[in-house]
């Protein structure tokens, strides 16, 4: 559903690169051989700590670290779906009032939509009340 996370490295050595492996997390060390990306497909939201060793060909090694954060936006709108209110609209994020319609189409973002709904029917219903019954008084 959400697109892979890809990791590309390379590597050099005065001997030689023997291998390299992969740990992501918790998990165990992956031996990756020669190859130099790493796909880790459908992740999840969150941080991944990276952890890449490189193993020359006399045995030596060193390991590098990078922490990532995973995020999902959806719409690609730059905010994160978990703060979005609107995460398949790339033109909607946040909803102050709560009415349903994001702030960007809101003529009124910090008033409920629905509220003064409400009242303007009201006061159309007060209004042609006033006109019937000034009209049958007469």
């Amino acid at each position: 559903k959400y697109n892979p996370i890809i990791i590309n490295w390379s590597g050099k050595d005065n001997y030689g690169i023997d291998h390299y492996e992969i740990k992501i997390n918790n998990g165990s060390w992956i031996n990756m051989g020669e190859k130099t990306t790493y796909i880790v497909e459908n992740p999840v939201e969150g941080k991944y700590r990276i952890l890449l060793k490189a193993v020359d060909k006399a045995g030596n090694y060193v390991i590098v670290e990078r922490n990532i954060t995973c995020i999902y936006d959806t719409d690609w709108d730059g905010v994160p779906d978990s703060q979005d209110a609107f995460p398949n609209n790339p033109k909607e994020w946040k909803d102050s009032d709560g009415d349903g319609i994001g702030d960007n189409s809101d003529l009124l973002p910090n008033a409920n939509n629905y509220l003064l709904y409400g009242i303007t029917i009201a006061i159309l219903v007060v209004i042609i009340s006033l006109i019937f019954w000034k009209k049958f008084k007469r």
